[in-house]
């Protein structure tokens, strides 16, 4: 089984696709991985790694900071580390949009 991963990147959806293989088709598993999702949303430590990386964003995307002389190699750098602090940003929104998903699925098997 495949779950649809909606991936909001600057302002942008991409379809991906996250490889379920290991849940064996088990409705149980898949219950508790989004469970253990959902947990771990409302935690502390998860507020402050967001905020932690809507902070680090800021600065990655700024590209005023960079010398003439960085080039196109830190550039494509930072444009790098924005695509992965935008999937943390944005796994708790994928996660509840992909478990919405799925139990619209689960429901037509």
């Amino acid at each position: 089984m495949q779950l649809l991963h909606l991936v909001k990147d600057a302002g942008q959806r991409k379809n991906i696709f996250m490889d379920t293989e290991n849940f064996d088709d088990d409705p149980k598993q898949v219950e508790a991985y989004y469970g253990n999702m959902f947990e771990m949303f409302k935690s502390e430590g998860w507020k402050q790694l967001v905020q932690a990386f809507e902070e680090q964003k800021e600065f990655v995307k700024d590209i005023e900071t960079m010398n003439s002389s960085d080039g196109l190699e830190q550039l494509e750098h930072r444009k790098g580390r924005l695509v992965v602090i935008n999937n943390i940003l944005n796994l708790e929104t994928v996660t509840h949009e992909t478990y919405e998903y799925w139990l619209d699925e689960s429901k037509n098997d």
